[in-house]
């Protein structure tokens, strides 16, 4: 029986080795298809993610730019928005048209431009009235009167009489009622009667 054994051991020794070998070359074969299947899946999701980034997340426009919108809207006033928005944002922005509003005179799909006056006419008024916001401040700097229909509460404050809460009045009655139309409308603000309207006469300016 030992000499039977000796006899193939040599063949046992080979066909074991044989055997292991084979083993290994099969699972290292499984382990690269494994690695070819992960890196194939990667590169896919990769390439999906690329595809669904949205452009404005790529370039993002970020820097707000001051307009001043006034006229037959809502909520007349001085606006930050991106620099890349339309005429239509800034007013929905400023609470929408009023019913008076021409709204066809307007061209809302126009960018908007940095420190601009944006006039919103009312149905059969002149268009040519729309001016540039820096011309309004030049005229109320010469004239040395304060524009109670563009100034801001801190230019109001300044004014004889009027402090903090008148100025946030005048404001507010702005922003309900629209612009002044005269001077005198002035009255019609909580808080201003004829003795402060008198003593503002000949500070304050609507033009």
């Amino acid at each position: 029986m030992i000499k039977l054994l000796n006899k193939y051991k040599v063949l046992f020794i080979f066909i074991l080795l044989t055997v292991s070998s084979l083993i290994y070359s099969i699972a290292h074969q499984d382990q690269e298809v494994i690695e070819i299947i992960q890196t194939t899946e990667l590169e896919s999701l990769s390439i999906d993610e690329e595809v669904e980034i949205p452009h404005e997340q790529i370039v993002p426009t970020n820097k707000m730019v001051p307009v001043f919108i006034c006229g037959a809207i809502k909520r007349p006033g001085v606006y930050e928005i991106r620099e890349d928005s339309l005429i239509e944002e800034v007013v929905m922005k400023a609470g929408g048209f009023t019913e008076e509003a021409n709204r066809e005179a307007t061209n809302l799909a126009r960018v908007v431009t940095a420190h601009e006056q944006i006039y919103i006419p009312k149905v059969g008024e002149e268009i040519d009235k729309v001016m540039d916001s820096y011309d309004n401040r030049l005229r109320e700097s010469e004239s040395g009167r304060t524009n109670i229909n563009t100034a801001e509460i801190q230019e109001l404050e300044k004014l004889p009489g009027i402090g903090e809460v008148k100025a946030s009045q005048i404001i507010a009655y702005r922003n309900e009622h629209g612009l002044f139309k005269n001077l005198e409308e002035l009255k019609n603000v909580s808080g201003i009667g004829q003795k402060t309207y008198e003593a503002l006469l000949e500070y304050i300016t609507i033009e």
